[in-house]
């Protein structure tokens, strides 16, 4: 707020606006966007601040701070780069029931900006699948689907969605990953970043041991 201005700054379309110093409380997800539903608790170093940002159109809030609408987080889509920006400490953000997670914040931040098939955890010391299981959650499912997997080594992994027909739709992963138990998310959407139709499709999961396939049921 303070700072001398730079000419990064006028790429995230927004403007800031002098208020007395208040606290953060809580984060809130704004309705029509994808932070639709998340409410945050915060606990910051310093949870005080004494300016608020506002978007400037076509950008848009995705968070505001408390029911006084402080604007502390923007979004902005200018075609050819996309940005985001905030007030807050993204680490100060308290997890709280999903879809209120600093985990399904940053995979969605990773959407908006295009990178739409991350793997979105993984843990080393969960056990609760077997190395030849695999699971997903929810199914079916309208906006996004977790596939869960585990492999007990590092290992060459291939996932990729089919539909009835046998037709590649996306490969969801081809690399090497780490061992341990992976979520991935796929959001209906094929290689060319287009949803598909309503119906059902099929994942193919193999690694250097073992094969796997199971049924998702997509709608629109």
């Amino acid at each position: 707020f303070d700072d001398p201005q730079i000419p990064v700054h006028s790429m995230f379309n927004l403007t800031t606006v002098s208020e007395n110093w208040f606290e953060f409380e809580n984060i809130l997800g704004q309705n029509g966007t994808f932070t639709e539903g998340m409410n945050f608790g915060y606990d910051g170093v310093n949870p005080y601040n004494k300016y608020y940002i506002e978007p400037v159109n076509p950008a848009f809030t995705i968070f505001q701070s408390q029911e006084i609408s402080y604007g502390c987080g923007i979004a902005y889509d200018a075609d050819d780069y996309k940005t985001i920006a905030s007030s807050y400490e993204f680490g100060a953000l308290v997890d709280g029931e999903f879809p209120s997670t600093k985990l399904e914040l940053i995979g969605q931040y990773l959407y908006f900006f295009g990178i739409d098939n991350p793997i979105v955890s993984v843990d080393e010391n969960n056990n609760s699948l077997t190395e030849n299981e695999i699971s997903n959650y929810p199914n079916p499912f309208t906006e996004k689907t977790y596939i869960t997997f585990r492999i007990n080594e590092n290992s060459k992994v291939t996932l990729e969605i089919f539909n009835l027909n046998g037709q590649l739709i996306k490969t969801l992963i081809d690399n090497e990953v780490k061992s341990g138990t992976h979520k991935i998310i796929w959001n209906g959407k094929n290689v060319n970043n287009k949803s598909v139709p309503s119906g059902v499709y099929f994942y193919k999961l193999k690694t250097n041991s073992y094969q796997k396939t199971g049924k998702l049921v997509y709608i629109e």
